[in-house]
């Protein structure tokens, strides 16, 4: 069992996985702890600053910082079929190459009242990328904060995961100005069961789907008392459209949610 507490890891360097971290089945505590700058010689590595590696035990993050990590996929954080809670933690400016600019999961995960600012991702999930290979558990993100976080598909957050025995739960979280280059400006649910409840989606942008895109593979649920504000789409192809969602696969809605001034290359369109 690993306690790490009140730590500092700046500017460590890994060649392929845990630029400051390598967790080989233990358990582990990591509490006030700062992340900063840490990074993998090869462009394919995976977690900058944490690599997580699996466990039947799980690993608690709480109250710390990450800032600056960058790595090919989980430019903080790679966790390979564990089972983690995140409480309170604050992910800043973290970048992936290819997958995941602050975290890519696949497990069982908690992610509870983080905030999560301009992290960036080549291709998918700019904060977090979700994917459960393992039948491991639930996946709940509950009171977090996604802002200006971005990517070519999910700004904020990819879901890839073709388990829908354990669907992805997001509860009171806030979608602030996340951007996707091609679709998902907050979200993009590529496969999967999702469900969204009391959400604000604040100008997300994206060429379709400017807060969420939901795939031919992917099902949401229910959208519950949500609020959508000044989302838009822009570009030149002729499938710019869903100002808000767009939905190819199967969606539904729940409670009342309001859609506000949402637009389509400069016209109103939900």
């Amino acid at each position: 069992m690993a306690n790490i507490h009140d730590a500092e890891f700046i500017s460590n360097q890994a060649v392929l996985a845990g630029g400051a971290i390598y967790n080989y089945s233990m358990m582990m505590n990591v509490t006030n702890s700062v992340f900063s700058k840490n990074t993998l010689s090869r462009p394919n590595g995976q977690g900058g600053a944490i690599y997580i590696y699996y466990t039947p035990n799980s690993t608690n993050i709480t109250g710390s910082t990450f800032s600056e990590n960058s790595a090919g996929q989980g430019g903080a954080i790679y966790n390979d079929r564990f089972t983690v809670t995140f409480n309170s933690n604050e992910f800043t400016s973290n970048t992936a190459s290819d997958i995941a600019g602050a975290i890519y999961n696949n497990g069982m995960v908690t992610i509870n009242s983080n905030i999560f600012t301009s992290n960036i991702a080549g291709n998918y999930g700019g904060a977090i990328y979700m994917v459960d290979t393992q039948n491991a558990g639930a996946k709940v993100i509950n009171d977090s904060t996604f802002t200006t976080n971005s990517a070519d598909y999910g700004g904020a957050i990819y879901i890839n995961d073709s388990n829908i025995n354990y669907p992805t739960n997001i509860t009171a979280s806030s979608f602030v100005s996340n951007t996707a280059e091609t679709a998902g400006g907050a979200i993009y649910v590529k496969a999967g069961k999702v469900s969204v409840s009391t959400g604000t989606f604040t100008e997300n942008s994206a060429e379709q789907g400017g807060a969420i895109y939901n795939g031919t593979n992917a099902v949401i649920t229910s959208i519950n008392n949500s609020t959508f504000s000044g989302n838009y789409v822009e570009g030149a192809s002729t499938n710019t459209a869903g100002g808000a969602i767009w939905n190819a696969g199967t969606i539904g809605f729940t409670g009342t949610s309001t859609f506000t001034n949402n637009l389509a290359n400069g016209e109103y369109n939900d």
